[in-house]
């Protein structure tokens, strides 16, 4: 009774609390960085070169229209910055996202991030706009020959996702 515990108590207890350690601090850390996935077939959006803030369900601040005297193809600069764009490459050519994004911050748009897109293979370049700025994700989509699509759910709502593909 006194002498050595179990060959259960004395290696696999401990083991079993190690390993249950290191997968909930993957677990978290995957969640925490947003390279959590999803079941369903909604497009989801992983940015790889930089974090991007995380969603909330309702933009941050109303976008507001800005008069101007003649038309231009870049944003007001107010709007952009308030509503960066995510750039996320949607084919299998190696720095498509990185390139593009340098295009369109010398439109006069602000880059929240380049990545990869692991949602749904699409076949023309896609602007996804969060609730309320569609006017916005159609001056970008003009500029770069994309077309615009409501973002869903689970996606960043504090930014313009441009999937490029071509």
């Amino acid at each position: 009774m006194y002498g050595r515990a179990p060959f259960q108590e004395r290696v696999l207890i401990p083991a079993a609390v190690i390993f249950g350690t290191i997968f909930l601090l993957l677990f978290g850390g995957m969640k925490l960085f947003g390279m959590g996935g999803s079941s369903d077939a909604a497009p989801v959006a992983s940015a790889s070169d930089q974090i991007t803030p995380g969603a909330t369900d309702q933009p941050s601040v109303t976008p507001t229209e800005v008069p101007t005297d003649a038309a231009s193809d870049s944003p007001t600069s107010a709007v952009a910055e308030e509503l960066p764009v995510l750039v996320l490459n949607g084919t299998s050519t190696a720095g498509l996202a990185k390139t593009v994004s340098e295009e369109i911050k010398k439109l006069g748009w602000t880059i929240s991030g380049v990545g990869n897109w692991s949602g749904v293979t699409i076949q023309k370049s896609v602007v996804y706009y969060p609730k309320g700025y569609q006017d916005l994700a159609n001056t970008l989509a003009e500029s770069m020959s994309a077309v615009t699509k409501q973002s869903d759910k689970t996606m960043d709502q504090n930014v313009l996702t441009f999937v490029v593909v071509q």
